[in-house]
């Protein structure tokens, strides 16, 4: 059977081979991800690597990794050790077990391939044709009518052979009998997202017959769409009973999220009497595992509370989530992250370690606060993911985009983040560890010489109960809210070059006929003629001008916005990651930063005419007697030196937390200076860096406005 939000796809999504017992329900996500979870899923992407298994990069998993071996048709098998893939795990306790696989099968022929767990004979063949999407089978135990295996306690090994084709396999995943689907213990997930303005989904049969299907409206919070248990009847708005049971209401605190007093108690009171309340103290969601509240719980330092309550034969109430801090407000505000220590570090899904998961599937549910110096504190549930190529080495300090949808509780972000004239709401935020200096003054100067960049702010992040160090909040140019209050609407074009994806809004078609027809004219043969119609020649040419001043050396970041309502369409420029600035000063290199991409091309071929080098050289000179003048600048570094110096501790302590190679064999006096060090240059930059471009353009134009030979001085070595 399958589910589908698409009439086009009815096998969008295809249901593992899972058995609803009579009177029972199964609860499928909506969440974009595929086929089984459990709180006992594993997978090892080392595991039993071979001539033949490899690991290999993919996208579309939240590990970021799958296992991959071929063997072709008619082929010499190889050896029998180089066929098996091994994966080991620990049973935490005696039980019966369902062991299912996630894997993809590719290739125009069949794929054979058999499972084996520890010394039981391989199972019978599964002959599996290629597919475009990951399928989760259930390994079945033949001498079990139900087809679940009994395990003991202990260490257990799960063996795969491929026979023939070829195979990408993407985890192991362990479910207890015992268990239900639902509640996060174990879960069906299909590989779609239902949208909270209403959608329809539908339910075909094996043969592709429609066997049900609803087309829902859009829901309010607490709003429920459905027929009852007995699927009869039409749907009709009700109240939550997700499984047909009633939902437990959600557990009261006595305080909100805020800065308490040492050794202030917290109490926690159940919705209703009779219900129990269970928490967690260190950021996962509480289980029935989970400590029983039954008295008030002291809070010191820093302390994540959330809580849950459960009642026999319902269905678990929400989870709750408050944060306290014991003390004075910080310095600069802070990040707190609260989430399942699982999805930080742990190997099945954490972040930290599935380095490379993007997109959907490597997005993890959070709750976030942000705590300001003046004491107010705003919070809400969110989502999180790694943000940035650079960040997905593992040695290095991680950035993180937030995320606010509807599916998490609030579309938007509670309240202001950034100060001065800008948008005032946000879907989303991005957290940069990674340059704490040099992209957010990057920004600042490209935006006082009026090329639009985000907004930013130092804050500290804290994710659970440890420090992650200092970062910069960034304003998310991909945010619709941030490109709403900005332009006014969202019939955009915005284009991206250097990412995975280019396509942020619209399309590539005006981007094509505008940027991409000059990339594909002759150098000598572009003028300023061309470029006029497409974007304003000043903005261009103060783009150019910011990239060579500040010595930006990834300078094809950042993004080509075309407004489509405007009169005349032009496009603009939009800041983004400028975390390569400066790169090789002019003061000691001899030379100004080199633009790159399609700017740059534009760039050498207008500047082999005489009139733009007239205009680029009074653009030039008139910022470096205005926006460029180094005393605001050396002010600003100085007030970066009082922001991050007196908070070196923690970020050293977060630089530790996320085992960075800054601080391999480095102490922290050490560490400390370097930061001290990186201060000093960027003032020494800005006082330096006028002096030595002026130089330059003497060098390039003369004595008077141009040079008296004939070679083109912007071209070469500038």
């Amino acid at each position: 059977y399958s589910l589908t939000d698409s009439a086009k796809a009815p096998r969008r999504w295809v249901f593992p081979d899972i058995s609803i017992l009579p009177k029972g329900d199964l609860l499928v996500r909506a969440d974009g991800f595929s086929g089984v979870s459990s709180q006992l899923e594993f997978c090892y992407i080392f595991a039993g690597q071979t001539a033949t298994w490899k690991r290999r990069k993919c996208i579309d998993v939240p590990s970021g990794w799958v296992l991959h071996a071929s063997v072709p048709s008619g082929a010499k098998l190889p050896d029998a050790r180089d066929l098996k893939l091994s994966f080991h795990f620990n049973v935490p306790e005696n039980g019966e077990y369902g062991v299912w696989i996630r894997y993809r099968a590719l290739g125009n022929s069949p794929s054979v391939f058999q499972i084996a767990i520890d010394s039981q004979e391989s199972s019978m063949p599964f002959i599996v044709k290629s597919r475009d999407y990951y399928v989760t089978a259930k390994l079945r135990n033949p001498e079990s009518p139900n087809g679940y295996h009994s395990l003991s306690k202990g260490k257990h090994r799960v063996f795969v052979f491929l026979r023939r084709g070829e195979l990408l396999i993407d985890r192991v995943i362990l479910t207890r009998k015992k268990d239900l689907f639902g509640d996060g213990f174990q879960d069906i997930h299909a590989a779609f997202k239902l949208k909270n303005a209403g959608e329809m989904v539908a339910l075909h049969s094996p043969e592709g017959i429609l066997l049900d299907h609803v087309t829902f409206p859009k829901l309010k919070p607490g709003e429920t769409f459905s027929r009852g248990i007995k699927a009869d009847g039409p749907f009709a708005l009700s109240s939550p009973t997700p499984l047909g049971q009633a939902q437990v209401g959600k557990p009261t605190f006595s305080s909100a999220s805020t800065f308490v007093k040492q050794d202030q108690t917290i109490a926690m009171r159940p919705h209703a009497n009779g219900d129990t309340v269970r928490y967690t103290t260190d950021g996962s969601v509480p289980r029935l595992t989970s400590p029983i509240y039954n008295a008030p719980i002291a809070v010191t330092n820093f302390t994540v509370l959330r809580a849950r309550a459960y009642r026999a034969s319902a269905y678990p109430s929400t989870v709750v989530t408050r944060m306290f801090a014991v003390g004075q407000p910080p310095r600069i505000p802070v990040v707190w992250v609260a989430m399942s220590p699982e999805d930080v570090t742990g190997r099945r899904r954490g972040l930290r370690v599935h380095n490379l998961s993007r997109g959907p599937a490597g997005e993890r549910a959070c709750n976030t606060c942000i705590l300001y110096p003046d004491g107010r504190i705003q919070q809400t549930s969110a989502g999180i993911r790694l943000q940035g190529r650079s960040t997905r080495s593992l040695k290095t300090k991680k950035s993180f985009r937030i995320f606010c949808r509807s599916r998490y509780g609030n579309a938007v972000w509670p309240g202001r983040v950034f100060d001065g004239p800008g948008p005032t709401r946000h879907g989303s935020l991005v957290l940069s560890g990674q340059s704490i200096v040099n992209n957010p003054i990057g920004m600042e100067v490209m935006d006082a010489m009026g090329i639009p960049s985000p907004r930013t702010r130092h804050v500290l992040l804290r994710i659970n109960n440890d420090w992650y160090g200092i970062y910069c909040l960034i304003e998310d140019p991909n945010d619709t809210e941030y490109l709403k209050q900005t332009f006014g609407h969202l019939n955009l074009d915005i284009i991206k070059m250097k990412t995975f994806d280019s396509v942020k809004l619209g399309s590539m078609d005006e981007y094509m006929k505008t940027w991409g027809a000059l990339t594909r004219l002759p150098r000598a043969d572009i003028t300023t003629s061309h470029l006029e119609p497409i974007m304003p020649l000043d903005i261009f040419t103060r783009w150019i001008i910011g990239v060579q001043y500040l010595c930006i050396a990834d300078s094809d970041q950042g993004y080509f916005v075309l407004d489509k309502q405007a009169t005349p369409r032009v496009w603009s420029f939009v800041n983004w990651d400028l975390d390569g600035t400066f790169y090789r000063p002019t003061f000691m290199s001899k030379r100004l930063g080199r633009p790159k991409g399609v700017r740059a091309h534009i760039f050498r071929g207008m500047g082999r005419h005489r009139s733009y080098q007239q205009f680029y050289l009074k653009q030039f000179l008139s910022l470096l007697d205005s926006t460029l003048a180094p005393e605001r600048w050396v002010t600003r570094i100085e007030e970066y030196e009082d922001i991050i110096m007196p908070l070196m501790a923690i970020e050293f302590e977060g630089c530790l937390q996320q085992r960075t190679r800054i601080v391999r064999d480095t102490s922290f006096s050490e560490f400390r200076d370097a930061y001290r060090s990186i201060l000093d240059g960027r003032k020494e930059f800005f006082r330096k860096q006028p002096l030595a471009v002026r130089e330059i353009l003497q060098a390039m134009f003369g004595t008077k406005d141009l040079p008296k030979s004939s070679t083109p001085p912007l071209v070469g070595s500038t």
